[in-house]
């Protein structure tokens, strides 16, 4: 059960190469700046075998883009030149440098600075025929983190889990593959450290997260160069459960539809706020008043019909053509988003010790989460 590590290269902060800000001026606070991802050029690099080509997953390259029009030269180890073709993504560039033989290692030579950087093997066999789940995360308690496998392995059959870990300072990646190795029925189990910036947490208008380049990235990323034969892929946060569905699972459910794919709506859940210190999701079954969450989460088939639709935060963008029922919702499928187990979410949770409880839910994980 491996970690895994990015071929990524970040311009040092000496040499004076920074991204563009999107934001206007007067948006760029301190906190703006140190989650702005301004040194990355390209997130990682690999060999995609059946194109013959590297692949460069980038940030959006804005004032980088030049350096794929000429201004960089790019060679394999051998000193043969490579060309790239740039495709424009949501959040993220696409880099693909043809080549008619293997190429281990990409060398690129700019105005002042020259680097070489390995180039992977797509690892597609670590997660074929698996029901995966997959998620970007940092620093939720290991307890969350086992608990989330355990429930959605019982509940679901997840059979894998592809965590990207987003510079956790709480425990290492090894300490992290190693609780996710506890999860009995969890056959396979990969960390990704991916310590970049996240992206602005409240970018203004007119393009909300246009500025938060990583997590899909990360998710096209996956789609590219780890899970393109897995039976199904789901996506979901730490602090969300996929509710149980009579007589299939969530991964079942989108293997046997036509499109190899689902999308549905979830029901917040709040945290009892006079719970230990450590609280988990059997202390997150507090029914709000208004319980509706707006937004949505995905499962799909990596190889059916929208085999190469982006993946994005809460929906998947097919290509060339739009099917109407990729953005249907499937009536059958929830999740619980538990708004108290989130470092960032937990300022929002008040005194909601007279909130109903969800009963249901409460006996559902007293059995999925028995210790």
């Amino acid at each position: 059960m491996p970690v895994i590590p990015l071929n990524s290269f970040v311009f040092p902060s000496d040499l004076g190469v920074r991204r563009d800000y999107m934001a206007a001026a007067e948006h760029i606070d301190e906190a703006h700046k140190a989650r702005y991802d301004r040194y990355t050029l390209f997130y990682d690099a690999f060999w995609d075998a059946a194109g013959s080509e590297v692949v460069l997953i980038c940030p959006t390259l804005l004032n980088f883009a030049p350096f794929f029009a000429g201004e960089m030269q790019f060679e394999d180890v051998e000193g043969g030149a490579l060309s790239p073709r740039v495709a424009e993504g949501a959040r993220y560039h696409e880099v693909r440098f043809p080549s008619a033989k293997r190429v281990e290692a990409l060398r690129m030579m700019g105005a002042g600075f020259e680097a070489e950087v390995p180039v992977s093997a797509q690892t597609f066999d670590l997660f074929r025929g698996h029901n995966v789940i997959m998620t970007l995360q940092k620093d939720n308690p290991l307890t969350w983190v086992r608990d989330w496998l355990r429930y959605h392995v019982e509940v679901h059959g997840a059979t894998a889990a592809l965590i990207f870990d987003n510079g956790s300072t709480r425990y290492s990646p090894r300490e992290l593959e190693a609780e996710m190795g506890l999860v009995r029925g969890l056959t396979r189990a990969v960390v990704v450290p991916a310590a970049f910036p996240h992206g602005p947490h409240h970018p203004p208008p007119p393009k909300k997260s246009a500025s938060k380049f990583l997590q899909i990235s990360l998710f096209n990323l996956a789609r590219l160069r780890f899970l393109r034969q897995a039976r199904a892929v789901l996506n979901a946060d730490i602090d969300e459960l996929v509710a149980p569905v009579k007589g299939s699972t969530v991964f079942d459910r989108t293997v046997r539809s036509v499109m190899g794919y689902r999308r549905f709506g979830g029901r917040w859940r709040e945290t009892d706020m006079g719970a230990a210190a450590e609280r988990g999701f059997r202390d997150s079954v507090l029914i709000p008043a208004d319980e509706a969450c707006k937004n949505e989460k995905w499962c799909i088939n990596p190889r059916g019909l929208l085999a190469n639709a982006e993946w994005l935060v809460h929906n998947v963008k097919p290509r060339n053509v739009v099917p109407f029922k990729v953005t249907a919702l499937d009536g059958r499928l929830s999740y619980y988003h538990m708004r108290g187990m989130s470092t960032k979410r937990q300022s929002e949770a008040g005194a909601n010790a007279h909130l109903p409880v969800d009963t249901e839910l409460q006996a559902l994980l007293s059995r999925t989460l028995r210790v």
